[in-house]
Formats: C-alpha cells, structure tokens, sequence
C-alpha cells in the first residue's frame, strides 16, 4: 500500500513538472514562431549599371521648348516607356549624388502618367534652403508611381530624407534598401500608399506618415537601428501589420493625435517602448502583435476608446501594460507573461480588462520551475533506488 502511494505520489509530481515545462517552452515556441521572416526585405533585387548622372527633376505639367517634362524625360537615354498603366515611363540603373543641396530624382505634377523608378543607386540628397526637406527620391503632388529595387542612402543633410512624398496618391514603395537618412520615408499630407517589404534601417526615423495622410498600408518591412521605428502624427485610417520593427532606440510605433490606426501582428521588440500611443482614439491594436523585450510594452496616455486585443506581451524590463489618464478602452485576450512589471492604470476610469492572461515576476517564474524539476529529480531518484533495492531482494 505505502509503495502504491508513493509511486501515484511520484507520478502527479511527474505529471505536475511535466505541466509547468510544456508551459514554459510553449510560451518560448509561440515567441519564435511568430518570428517575422524579413528575407524578402533584405533579398531585394538590386544591380546599378555604370550610368552616373546628374540629378533630375520632372515636372510633368511644365510647357515650353525646354520643359522639362515627361515628354522631355523620355527622349532621355536613361528613361524609357509611354506613361501607360501597361508601359509606364521607367527610370532605371542610374546612380545620382546629390551631394546633400539636390534631390536626386523629383517629380512634380504627375497626375495622368504612370511612371516607375527602379534599381538606382540614389545618394546625399537633400537640400541647400534651411529648413527644406530634400530626398533621394522627392514626389510632390503625383500619383501612380512606383518605386522598387533602389538603394537610398546617406542622405546627412539636415530633414533629408531617402523618400519623401508630399501631397500624392496611389504610390507603391516596395524592396528597397533605405538607410542612414534622416527620414527613411515621409509620408505627408498623402493618400493610400503601399510601403511593403523594404529594409529600413539606421536612419533617424525609419517610417514618418503625418498631416492629415491617410489610408496608407505599411507592411512587411524590417524596421531596425533606428530612433523610432514607425511613428504617426495627425494621421487615420492607416494599416500597420507584419512588420519586424526590432532594435529602435527610442519607440518600435509611436502614434500622437491619431484615430482609427490598425496595428496588426507586428514583432515589436528591444526598443525603449514597444507601442507608444499618445492622444489617440478609437485606434486599433489587436491580432497577434508579439511585444516583446522592450523597457515598457505597451503605453497609452491620454486616449479613449481604443482596442488592445490579442497580443502577446512578454519579456519586458518595465510596464507591460500602462495606462495613463485614459478611459474606456477595452483590454481583451492578451498574454502578459514573463514582464518584471504587470498592468497598471493610473487616474483611469471606465477600462475594461476582460480574458487576459496575466502573469508576470519571471524571477518567481524561474524559482518554481526549478523547485519542481528539484522535486522531479528528487521523486525520480527516489524511485530508482526502490527499483534497486526490490531487485536485490529478488
């Protein structure tokens, strides 16, 4: 009879050890399942041929014998095509300095023709008036562009940026390789534009979307080493998903004075703030963001109304969750696991936490895992020697 207890006692601290381990390494494969797979931002198609030209400006409306307008670009060598939506004027395989007072390539005005650029080497753009946003790529009140396979670089003049668009609809910005500007890419006053795939990294700010641009989708690039990752001002409607947003100083998302933001299953990590909302409403944060390793996951100051749904809040230094002089926002279906802090609310009112599972101080995490693996291997000893012992009995 004592044998048969302490056989079933071994086998519920078995059972109960084994629970615990499943647990703690489920949580560690979750993490690193939902790892971003930045390959495509970082397998861009890139080739420059040996064309070095000056840099250009395009204003498609200009007139005159020496306008330099679409119908001039074309009669160049380094542009080519019709402004077709099926053969859109193309400028290609060029490397511009601009030399930090020009922007390498501009385009004003272009609201009828489709154009692309692609596969150019665009460096030191900028501007020579103080206070002027320069670009390697600048678009101002164009549409139907797109803008693949480039490299934009070194723009250290002060507001340069590697893309700036001011004023234009309908651009497509994908796979290229945009670093060591000031403005990875500006989005401003700007309206439904997809920035998919590329690899922004070590610029001041990595993606800008501000004044009143909206219906922008930014997805499926790898953000890193820059100060704050995405950061939105006085925007709507914008979709930010699927993002590997990693190693940003400062903020992995930063959203002032928006409504209406979706924020969808980005991997958001070793930044000062994970998501930083501030004066917002009715902002979505929801399905499957990984927040993870930041000082603090998720802060929310001064804003009502808005949804934090089904993420993933792990391992942080700090408040995994803070809320700060901000009411009626709903908290639903979370894991807040792993965090030196845990949820906290200050001068909030009408929040409503609902199906979270919280559970935080890893230290004591650890200490209990370590306890029942100690009891594990103590019952499995225990037992081993019993085995020995009836064996020699025998």
């Amino acid at each position: 009879m004592r044998n048969l207890k302490v056989q079933n006692s071994i086998g519920v601290t078995i059972f109960i050890a084994m629970l615990i381990s499943f647990c703690y390494f489920l949580e560690f494969a979750i993490i690193n399942e939902n790892t971003f797979n930045s390959d495509k931002a970082n397998k861009s198609v890139f080739r420059v041929s040996s064309t070095v030209e000056s840099p250009i400006l395009i204003d498609a409306q200009a007139i005159g014998m020496s306008a330099h307008n679409w119908s001039w670009a074309s009669s160049q060598s380094w542009c080519n095509g019709t402004g077709t939506k099926e053969d859109p004027y193309c400028i290609s395989y060029l490397e511009i300095d601009g030399k930090g007072v020009n922007n390498c390539i501009e385009i004003r005005n272009s609201k009828i023709f489709y154009f692309t650029i692609e596969h150019c080497d665009l460096h030191e753009g900028g501007s020579n008036v103080s206070n002027t946003v320069g670009a390697s790529v600048l678009l101002n009140n164009s549409m139907n562009g797109k803008i693949c396979n480039n490299k934009l670089t070194e723009s250290s003049s002060q507001l340069a940026c590697g893309i700036y668009l001011e004023n234009c609809t309908r651009m497509n910005i994908a796979l290229n390789n945009v670093s060591n500007n000031f403005y990875g890419i500006l989005v401003h006053h700007s309206y439904t534009s997809n920035i998919t795939s590329n690899s922004i990294q070590d610029n001041d700010y990595g993606i800008s979307i501000e004044n009143n641009s909206q219906i922008n989708n930014v997805d499926h690039n790898l953000i890193s080493h820059n100060l704050d990752g995405i950061g939105l001002a006085e925007s709507s409607y914008d979709w930010i998903w699927d993002n590997s947003i990693k190693n940003n100083d400062l903020d992995g998302v930063i959203c002032v004075d928006c409504h209406d933001i979706a924020i969808h299953h980005n991997n958001i990590s070793t930044s000062e703030y994970g998501i930083n909302i501030q004066q917002c409403s009715d902002t979505s944060i929801a399905f499957g963001n990984i927040v993870s390793k930041n000082e603090y996951g998720i802060v929310i100051k001064l804003s009502n109304s808005n949804f934090i749904e089904d993420n993933e809040i792990i391992n942080n230094n700090n408040y995994p969750l803070w809320l700060y002089h901000s009411n009626n926002n709903y908290i639903k279906r979370n894991t807040i696991t792993g965090n030196k802090g845990t949820v906290t609310l200050t001068d909030c009112e009408g929040n409503h936490l609902e199906d979270n599972v919280i559970f935080n101080q890893p230290e004591l995490y650890l200490v209990i895992t370590i306890i029942v693996l100690i009891g594990l291997a103590g019952a499995t000893g225990y037992f081993i020697y019993r085995r020995i012992k009836r064996r020699k009995r025998e």
